[in-house]
């Protein structure tokens, strides 16, 4: 029977009875004892829990903080393009207005050839 006990681990205790059972009243400590380290095992899974949710907290934290520089990127390029596009209409504004003139001063000048010959 102590063998058997060994083989499957349950070991032999000096206070054992002879039908092989512990006495009720060392069961109460032990289940004490079993209890309290339910409750550590209970804790450091609380902590373990706590560090993942942590843990995954920080990366929706991080991941909004992307979704946000993205966002922030493609706003700041939208306002680069249009203010490329605006500089670009204001150069060929001035371009359309030197052509204008120099299309006047040309017209002032036939004329004066003409007016004058």
């Amino acid at each position: 029977m102590q063998g058997l006990r060994c083989l499957l681990g349950l070991g032999f205790h000096p206070t054992e009875t002879q039908e092989g059972g512990i006495p009720g009243n060392l069961l109460v400590p032990g289940q004490g004892h079993r209890k309290q380290a339910q409750v550590q095992c209970s804790r450091v899974g609380d902590g373990r829990w706590e560090h993942e949710r942590e843990v995954l907290q920080k990366t929706l934290e991080n991941n909004n903080f992307s979704k946000m520089a993205e966002e922030e990127r493609i706003l700041k390029m939208e306002q680069i393009k249009e203010n490329r596009e605006a500089n670009l209409a204001a150069i060929i504004e001035r371009l359309q207005e030197k052509e204008r003139h120099v299309a006047e001063v040309c017209r002032n000048k036939e004329l004066q050839v003409e007016l004058s010959g």
